[in-house]
């Protein structure tokens, strides 16, 4: 494998991460990312995905260092090698995510779109999307951990009695 691409157990812990928040969230189905793979492949979404992700950071490599075809073509076929690697669960992801570890994920996913992020259609490809909604279902999870107590009512948010205004930055450094 390149030393380009991202690690297989990055992929898996990506794809292990949105398993068990989709799994955890009612909000959000897996039938969006099952209705995105249209054959009727026997892999599992699972694979399908991590597959998806593998082949993403493969042309972004492509793009980003490989702009001459033949060497395109022989980096791609060097690449396939680790769409040979099957799917398995991390429990350490699992456990970050009872734990509300969210920030671990977050890096990984940044790591992986850093790497993956060189083709012209980032912006719009599913592995882009991908990473937006696992971003979003964390973000579902961080706000629905907030005792409501400690919510701001919807849409608007009023200062506390005891803050008469901002602070700034330069005050709380010169206060030593």
């Amino acid at each position: 494998m390149s030393a380009f691409i991202v690690s297989d157990d990055t992929f898996d812990a990506i794809v292990s991460a949105w398993d068990f928040l989709i799994t955890s969230n009612s909000y959000c189905s897996r039938d969006k990312w099952e209705r995105h793979f249209t054959n009727n492949s026997k892999l599992s979404v699972q694979q399908k995905l991590r597959d998806m992700l593998v082949m993403q950071n493969l042309d972004s490599c492509n793009y980003r260092y490989h702009l001459n075809k033949d060497a395109l073509l022989e980096f791609d076929t060097e690449g396939h090698e680790s769409l040979q690697v099957k799917y398995q669960e991390i429990a350490e992801v699992n456990s970050w995510m009872m734990k509300r570890e969210y920030g671990k994920i977050l890096f990984l996913i940044a790591c992986y779109e850093y790497q993956a992020c060189e083709t012209r259609d980032w912006d719009t490809c599913a592995a882009h999307n991908f990473c937006q909604d696992i971003k979003d279902l964390i973000l579902t999870a961080v706000r629905e951990s907030i005792p409501d107590e400690h919510k701001p009512s919807w849409g608007s948010y009023k200062r506390p009695a005891n803050n008469s205004g901002p602070i700034s930055l330069m005050s709380l450094v010169g206060s030593k």
